[in-house]
């Protein structure tokens, strides 16, 4: 089975280095491709790479975006199972092995993912930092739909994906310059089950330029606003690629993101509305949706309908 590594970077070439050793040194007897698409570095990237010669698939391209390098990556990979890395991260010798066995144990899984130790540079408080603690595994896909993309999977360097689902998922949207890996493992586990390998099969550095470890930051220091903005764009961006790769995919459901309280309390937040003002668009998305069977979504746009007016009586009486 050929495996296709896909990386995207953007100035990360004191890193990359190490993560394509990571990669060359695997213990996997198959044909393996390293493609490595930088998003404009203005570092050593390019130099970085270069001393791997031939073994690397090298692509440099305008600052487009995270999504647009990671596009153009995808075009250059052949392999029937698509593994991807972040180019500050690292893989264990044994990590594309045990991904290709799980493949070959369940060939109806599209996604697997493993668990990543967590590498902490120097200075960097452990405690701030913490990574899921419910792995997707199985058929997921109702809880994708009724919970709305909720995020329950490894980092992105644990994620390998089969073609025919990536064939569907991207192209990704461009309209994240960052975050778009977000966009890969939710939506693949609408098409398919997926397969968590709880065994450590990489490692995750937290070194405090990584854009997540960076907002753990701004939230410490009391930016609500911009996390509030990122996670508004962040859902938006996920349920419109969502809804596109199932119409590609022939399916008839559809989300929307105000289905989910957190996404339409911070709606409010950005857009500076009340929440009354949502009840229309939720009962509306409750109505028009196909998300998880009719019923369901009706009752969980009740739901949601319910915690606004109850929020506005509770006010109300406070008032008094």
């Amino acid at each position: 089975m050929k495996v296709s590594v896909l990386m995207a970077t953007y100035n990360y070439g004191r890193f990359i280095g190490d993560a394509i050793d990571s990669v060359l040194s695997q213990d996997y007897a198959g044909p393996l491709q390293c493609v490595v698409v930088d998003d404009g570095s203005t570092d050593g990237t390019a130099a970085a790479v270069a001393r791997f010669g031939d073994s690397v698939r090298y692509i440099r391209q305008a600052n487009g975006g995270q999504a647009s390098a990671l596009n153009r990556a995808f075009t250059e990979c052949t392999g029937e199972v698509i593994c991807f890395l972040d180019a500050d991260d690292l893989w264990k010798p044994t990590k594309v092995r045990r991904v290709v066995e799980a493949f070959a144990a369940s060939p109806e899984v599209g996604l697997v993912h493993h668990h990543m130790e967590k590498l902490f540079a120097q200075g960097i408080d452990e405690e701030d930092f913490q990574f899921f603690s419910e792995p997707a595994d199985g058929d997921v896909s109702q809880i994708m739909l009724r919970k709305v993309l909720p995020w329950r999977f490894s980092p992105t360097s644990g994620l390998s994906l089969r073609r025919e689902s990536c064939e569907l998922i991207f192209p990704l949207t461009t309209g994240l310059k960052i975050s778009a890996d977000e966009l890969i493992a939710p939506v693949a586990a609408l098409l398919a089950p997926v397969r968590y390998l709880p065994e450590s099969l990489g490692i995750y550095r937290v070194h405090g330029s990584n854009f997540w470890a960076a907002n753990q930051r701004r939230l410490a220091n009391g930016d609500g606003t911009y996390e509030a903005a990122r996670h508004v764009l962040v859902t938006e961006e996920k349920v419109a690629h969502a809804n596109e790769v199932l119409r590609r995919a022939g399916r008839t459901v559809r989300l929307s993101p105000f289905l989910t309280c957190g996404y339409v309390k911070r709606y409010c937040e950005v857009r500076s509305v009340s929440l009354l003002s949502c009840l229309p668009a939720v009962l509306r998305a409750s109505l028009t949706t196909n998300a998880w069977g009719r019923v369901g979504t009706f009752v969980r746009g009740l739901k949601i309908a319910r915690r606004i007016v109850k929020h506005y009586l509770r006010q109300a009486l406070e008032a008094e």
